[in-house]
């Protein structure tokens, strides 16, 4: 860091914390995240949110790069989202010369994200609910040949029953009109 002009006064390596209270606290000494690439942050994204501190992200090429820019993008903060590494550098550059942002931002940041689509565990499963139902009536319109019959299937079940039983009561039995019973009912079948 130093070769790159930052003084190794300014970087600061916590400790493991102990408690979750005592990981959480040491996001107040912190203004900005900056996500890591190319594995980006995602618990840790949301960690830094919900205690005022904004992030900073790299848009990745694949799903588990791109957490952090859809989390941002939920909360509409898509101005945070870089396209390339110079991008991610002037926004980082100009969001730290901005404190009164940064001041709104610590202290709106967690009610944002409390009252967004993120933490709507609710409407969350409304939705999927909703969409394994489209998707199940889906499957049903175009299989409709292949569904259960309520009726048919009762009576095969029935039957199959009825034969299991009827087979396990032959191997016990020697009687001759049972056995006449029991071949009669398979042959139905």
């Amino acid at each position: 860091f130093e070769k790159q002009g930052v003084e190794g006064h300014r970087i600061a390596f916590i400790p493991y914390s102990p408690s979750k209270e005592a990981h959480l606290e040491c996001y107040q000494a912190l203004d900005i995240g900056l996500d890591p690439f190319p594995f980006g942050g995602h618990i840790t994204t949301l960690e830094s949110l919900w205690m005022g501190v904004p992030i900073i992200t790299l848009a990745g090429k694949n799903a588990f790069q791109r957490v952090a820019g859809s989390i941002l993008h939920e909360l509409g903060f898509d101005d945070f989202i870089a396209n390339d590494l110079d991008d991610y550098v002037n926004i980082a550059v100009s969001l730290a010369q901005d404190l009164p942002r940064l001041q709104e931002l610590r202290r709106t940041l967690r009610e944002q994200l409390k009252h967004s689509s993120l933490c709507d565990y609710q409407g969350y499963m409304q939705n999927i609910e909703t969409l394994y139902r489209d998707i199940w009536n889906s499957w049903c319109q175009s299989n409709s040949d292949k569904l259960f019959k309520p009726q048919k299937d009762l009576e095969t079940c029935q039957n199959r029953a009825l034969i299991q039983n009827s087979l396990s009561t032959f191997k016990e039995t020697t009687d001759i009109e049972t056995l006449k019973y029991f071949a009669h009912l398979y042959e139905q079948k």
